[in-house]
């Protein structure tokens, strides 16, 4: 929930502005070997995407790492307009990030999974997804346990000729 409040915000108004205690919370958690920074993330953000690891956890503290994980990404999207977690299939095997937040009734109503991110439909369902957590809903789409169809449909209207 701290990294969520300092990264994220639900008021568009506070898109985009400078938050300085993220930088020292960022600079700390890197320190500790908790992540790593790439450039200078100190703007925050209404939406996220977070990005499965592509292959599962293992071993003892597999469900701890995976719980820390899904802990992270339902703490953003309490912060802020949504959270989408975006893997490929083998995210949904055992140890895997997205089969551990679909296994959390509360979370999985609120932040949306695509299991098949690294697909070009997938491509286009992470987009879809991200409107549907602007608009306040959440879905589980792609491969794996939980996972409902996709939510994309095509029009079958007839064009009107034109002259």
């Amino acid at each position: 929930m701290l990294l969520g409040s300092t990264l994220m915000t639900s008021d568009s108004a506070q898109a985009g502005t400078r938050n300085e205690e993220t930088l020292t919370l960022l600079d700390e958690f890197e320190r500790a070997g908790l992540l790593s920074i790439d450039g200078e993330p100190g703007e925050r953000a209404t939406i996220a995407v977070m990005i499965a690891p592509e292959d599962p956890f293992e071993g003892e503290g597999a469900e701890a790492q995976a719980g820390a994980l899904v802990s992270l990404a339902a703490g953003m999207d309490a912060v802020s307009r949504g959270t989408v977690l975006a893997g490929g299939n083998t995210s949904t095997l055992p140890g895997g990030l997205i089969a551990a937040l679909r296994a959390k009734d509360e979370t999985v109503k609120h932040v949306t999974t695509v299991a098949t991110a690294d697909t070009p439909l997938g491509y286009i369902t992470v987009v879809y997804a991200l409107r549907e957590q602007l608009n306040g809903r959440a879905g589980q789409y792609g491969t794996g346990t939980g996972a409902s169809s996709f939510p994309l449909t095509t029009s079958h209207a007839t064009p009107s000729p034109s002259r």
